[in-house]
């Protein structure tokens, strides 16, 4: 008995402690500026803007094939000994031997020459630089996908903090629903007007509090730091999120039939635009590796400048020049079949190309048919959690009238206190759910850009 009174004394006399801090205070942070932030600080969209800058120097370099070339050689060499040519021995005056060699130049040599190369008729390069800007494009789709991604993902952040904040509020609302529950059985615990279970049940009811609160700051502050990562703020700042989890804005929005959503996409979706290019790619590699079958012409021109003697005094050297200017034609006969094989090659990959934009283009009508239904059923059931809401907060503030009468049991008002917390959680949830439910399809529609 006398373990029991402790035991008792120690649990209905237990202080309530706060649960938390005030917040610090920081620079309030909307929607839109994460957005803005995401876009401008995000790793990997700065990661894939140099993949940009890269497609941009792939083009500059396919181009530079059809400009002049120019080019600087200059040369020394050391004979040890003199080089000869093989000559008549009658024009050296031994007639005797047919072919003589003669030692001929100086053991010191230089040789500069300025060569320069201009294509004239290069239809394989035309067809390369036409690859290039359409792969640049390719690139740049992805990068619109890549920011739509991200857009995606800072919403979802973003709102997944609204959600879990709007949870703690209700369960602090609900604690002090509960401690103001526990004190009043406290207080008719000591005038002997209720019984021990009663207070029981109440500091379990609070306590069990204990834990949701603290899980859920835990997600809140571990939601915050994803969000400062993918929005690219340092770890160390605080943000306070200024938006609020609301409804009106898709209040307005009229449904889209699956067709017009097809039609939509087809337009706007950076992957299917991505297609429609890859397409074109295939095609341009394949007409440049069919230009490698017809003949290139060049412009070419030399200067060249040289001297020979046995010593190194350049002053004694005689410099004579030559120079010449001219056109080379090339004309392909026959490769191995290396040609052949590569035309073949490109074939494919324009059938696979075509055959992978038919696939993209049912994959996206079947998405698009389960956004919509995921999205109509979002709406349908946060209508129906806004009525089951006002239809607890009816019930609650009945059974607290009656309570307060005497006409019911605190367990019967707790119920309904309970039942009322968990109609707005599913809410929240309901309204958390319309918002990514509208994301995804304005994601799947590619107008999130």
């Amino acid at each position: 008995m006398k373990t029991n009174f402790i035991y008792y004394m120690m649990l209905f006399g237990l202080s309530i402690l706060p649960l938390g801090k005030i917040a610090a205070q920081s620079k309030p942070l909307s929607l839109e500026e994460a957005v803005s932030y995401a876009l401008a600080n995000n790793k990997d969209i700065k990661v894939q803007s140099l993949e940009e800058d890269k497609s941009l120097q792939a083009v500059k370099e396919a181009r530079s094939n059809m400009l002049p070339s120019v080019s600087a050689t200059g040369a020394y060499s050391y004979y040890f000994s003199k080089p000869v040519i093989f000559m008549p021995g009658s024009l050296t005056g031994n007639a005797e031997e047919p072919v003589v060699d003669v030692a001929v130049g100086g053991k010191n040599a230089f040789n500069s020459v300025l060569t320069v190369n201009q294509p004239l008729l290069a239809a394989a390069s035309r067809q390369r630089v036409k690859s290039t800007l359409v792969a640049g494009q390719i690139t740049k789709e992805k990068t619109t996908a890549l920011k739509s991604e991200v857009i995606r993902q800072v919403h979802a952040g973003y709102y997944t903090i609204l959600l879990l904040q709007k949870q703690l509020e209700l369960q602090h609302q609900s604690f002090e629903r509960n401690k103001q529950a526990l004190d009043d059985s406290r207080s008719l615990l000591k005038q002997g007007k209720a019984l021990v279970v009663d207070t029981l049940r109440n500091y379990i009811a609070l306590q069990n509090l204990k834990p949701t609160i603290s899980s859920l700051k835990s997600r809140i502050n571990i939601s915050k730091s994803e969000l400062k990562t993918l929005i690219g703020i340092k770890a160390d700042q605080e943000i306070n999120l200024s938006d609020s989890l609301v409804t009106s804005l898709y209040d307005a929005d009229k449904p889209l039939s699956l067709e017009q959503a097809v039609e939509i996409a087809l337009q706007l979706r950076p992957d299917i635009k991505s297609q429609v290019l890859t397409i074109e790619l295939s095609k341009k590699q394949m007409d440049a590796t069919k230009a490698e079958r017809l003949p290139s012409l060049w412009a070419t021109g030399q200067f060249q400048v040289q001297g020979q003697a046995d010593n190194k005094s350049l002053a004694d050297y005689r410099w004579p020049n030559t120079s010449f200017i001219g056109a080379q034609l090339v004309v392909p006969i026959f490769t191995g079949f290396k040609t052949d094989a590569r035309i073949k090659q490109t074939k494919i990959n324009f059938q696979q190309s075509n055959i992978g934009f038919e696939y993209t283009k049912e994959k996206v009508r079947n998405e698009l048919s389960s956004k919509l239904s995921i999205l109509e059923e979002a709406y349908e059931r946060w209508s129906i959690e806004e009525q089951t809401v006002k239809s607890a907060q009816i019930s609650y503030n009945t059974m607290r009238d009656r309570y307060q009468q005497g006409l019911s049991s605190r367990l019967e008002f707790t119920d309904a206190e309970l039942a009322f917390s968990l109609a707005k959680i599913n809410q929240l949830q309901a309204v958390f759910d319309l918002h990514m439910a509208h994301l995804d399809l304005e994601k799947a529609l590619g107008r999130l850009q």
